[in-house]
């Protein structure tokens, strides 16, 4: 009605809020303004009830034979993952729903080796089924408990030996690409993030990459959490120059005031000889 109407025409225009009278009192050259519309497409009741029932078929054969969780989850075509939750930080990762549920399963009073829970929602449209392995007690854990994160820990500094072997005495970041068989990856670094997109946690390396490096400088290989990394640097933000210091004093005045608070309740709970269940409690470990 706006563009092909005729000026002073009166117009009945009827869409989905109701009728309008539009009239056209003036035009310039013909332009639209356009918005972009993104509409979420989820999964509905049918799609839902169905994921939920093939899941509920699949805990079936599991409880069956509790000791072939693995191959029957993989013989079904689904990807088994492990994982290890601690009652001091109880968090799920890589779930969006049912934590709570999951949390409760795993630290349960009454849980045993090798129980399944029943399917989980963790995300959207998408049931998970867990298995307990292994409850590792309080104290100091035995051989058996901890032998599989100690040869994972040996096999990742081996891996990581190989791979500093492997690129070092490069003279550029293709032929320690080619070297590697992997793809030259650029990211932004800040000394105040620990953080490396795409990478994670590398505090190493973003230690290393702000000790002075030059443009155009390459780093030898640098063993960080994830991954072995050779660096080039290729930009260099100086900060701006101020002799205003007023906001990061107040910054320090503020994290050393929360870091002595954290310290001193600390402290008391040390000497007050008291035990927090609280989070045993809620999962019902207690």
């Amino acid at each position: 009605a706006s563009f092909n109407g005729k000026i002073g025409d009166l117009q009945l225009v009827k869409t989905n809020y109701g009728y309008h009278i539009v009239e056209v009192l003036g035009r310039k050259d013909k332009a639209a303004q356009l918005a972009i519309i993104f509409k979420e497409v989820k999964a509905g009741d049918a799609a839902n009830n169905a994921a939920f029932d093939k899941s509920l078929a699949l805990m079936n054969k599991m409880y069956e034979n509790t000791d072939l969780f693995d191959s029957i989850a993989k013989d079904s075509g689904y990807l088994v993952k492990d994982g290890y939750v601690s009652i001091e930080n109880p968090r799920v990762f890589n779930v969006t729903k049912g934590e709570t549920s999951i949390l409760k399963f795993v630290f349960n009073a009454n849980a045993k080796e090798k129980d399944i829970s029943s399917p989980i929602l963790t995300d959207e449209g998408v049931y998970s089924i867990f298995q307990l392995v292994n409850k590792i007690e309080e104290g100091a854990p035995s051989y058996e408990t901890v032998k599989e994160q100690m040869r994972f820990e040996a096999k990742k500094e081996k891996i990581a030996k190989k791979y500093i072997e492997l690129l070092s005495n490069k003279n550029s970041m293709e032929e320690v690409a080619g070297a590697a068989g992997s793809e030259i990856q650029t990211a932004k670094v800040n000394f105040d993030n620990t953080n490396i997109q795409g990478a994670g946690n590398e505090p190493e390396v973003v230690g290393a990459i702000c000790s002075g490096l030059k443009e155009g400088q390459m780093t030898v290989p640098i063993e960080g959490n994830s991954g072995v990394y050779v660096i080039l640097v290729t930009n260099i933000l100086a900060p701006q120059e101020t002799t205003d210091y007023t906001a990061q004093k107040e910054e320090l005045k503020s994290r050393m005031l929360q870091n002595i608070s954290s310290k001193i309740y600390q402290g008391l709970l040390e000497h007050a000889d008291l035990k927090d269940d609280r989070k045993k409690i809620d999962y019902g470990a207690k």
